[in-house]
């Protein structure tokens, strides 16, 4: 019993040691991990203040391109077959086919009727690309199209936009001066299409 003795007493300081470091290891690692914990909570917390932020001037960018046209008017190349702003004349002065990516406008007629086009959504049942965009016209006239169909149209001043084609970046539309107001079956065909 004495020898047990003399080696327990011999090995209580080992032991000591041990048990110390271990809990010297745990208070210091304790520490740099919530040091590191606050760190990263202090980054998240900043980038979800930023975030909110973007998401509110995003909302007061849409609301500001949904009431008036957009003054931006993207260059293009004119080529032989187009109008000046780059558009395909199928009737001089009578109708015009324009095609736009989405954030594009284009100035048609001699600057007399403006059609941006601010987005493409793609829903309903069965699924398929919508049409959100802006038509102004000279007079300050301006109609908001909202999630609408191919085939939807809408009057506005002289003119007469159709939308003709649309994909998931792009959307075409056949702009012709009206000779008098829309026929009741076109009127009909616009508004069913619009639902």
């Amino acid at each position: 019993m004495g020898v047990l003795k003399e080696r327990l007493i011999a090995g209580a300081p080992i032991v000591g040691t041990v048990i110390g470091c271990l809990g010297l290891g745990y208070a210091v690692g304790k520490d740099v991990n919530q040091g590191l914990v606050d760190v990263l909570r202090e980054r998240t917390s900043s980038v979800e203040r930023e975030a909110e932020k973007l998401r509110t001037e995003n909302s007061s960018l849409k609301i500001q391109i949904a009431g008036k046209p957009i003054d931006v008017d993207p260059p293009r190349q004119a080529g032989a077959d187009t109008g000046g702003d780059g558009t395909k004349s199928l009737t001089e002065e009578k109708e015009r086919m324009v095609a736009l990516r989405v954030g594009e406008t284009s100035r048609l007629f001699s600057d007399e009727l403006t059609v941006s086009l601010v987005g493409i959504s793609y829903e309903g049942d069965p699924l398929r690309y919508k049409v959100v965009a802006v038509i102004g016209a000279k007079d300050g006239q301006t109609k908001t199209i909202d999630k609408v169909d191919v085939g939807y149209t809408v009057e506005i001043g002289d003119f007469v936009v159709k939308v003709i084609t649309t994909d998931i970046f792009s959307a075409q539309f056949l702009v012709s001066r009206s000779t008098g107001p829309q026929s009741k079956d076109s009127a009909m065909k616009s508004e069913d299409s619009k639902r």
